[in-house]
This record gives structure tokens, C-alpha cells and sequence, in this order.
């Protein structure tokens, strides 16, 4: 989750401003920034770093169930 909130930062910002919730919240409209986050509280920013991602192994990936 950390990384996707990092990955939102260079869009534009459609949250909390003033201590009140976005218009597109509110309506439960779609939003236009393009962001995949929402959060009440600023925890990273464009230069924070990645954190380790992935599956930890081994993994098995089995179709047709």
C-alpha cells in the first residue's frame, strides 16, 4: 500500500483540503486525478522510497479450477 501511496504523489491532489472531505467523496462521484489513494493523512511523498514488493516464494500459480 505504501508504494501505490508514493506512486499517487506526482498526481494531482484531490483529497483533504481545510480540513474537509473532496466534493467527489461526498457525491460518490468519480475522480479526475487519476490517483488509486485516498487517505486522511499524508504519510509519504514523491522522494520517499520504495519499499520491497513481490510474493516471497516458492510460489505456485495452478489454472483451471
Amino acid at each position: 500500500w505504501a508504494n501505490r501511496l508514493i506512486g499517487d504523489e506526482p498526481l494531482p491532489d484531490d483529497g483533504i483540503h481545510d480540513g474537509q472531505f473532496p466534493q467527489w467523496l461526498i457525491d460518490g462521484t468519480a475522480r479526475t486525478s487519476g490517483r488509486y489513494t485516498f487517505a486522511t493523512r499524508k504519510h509519504y511523498n514523491t522522494n520517499s522510497p520504495l519499499s520491497e514488493s513481490g510474493l516471497l516464494g516458492p510460489v505456485s500459480i495452478i489454472t483451471g479450477l
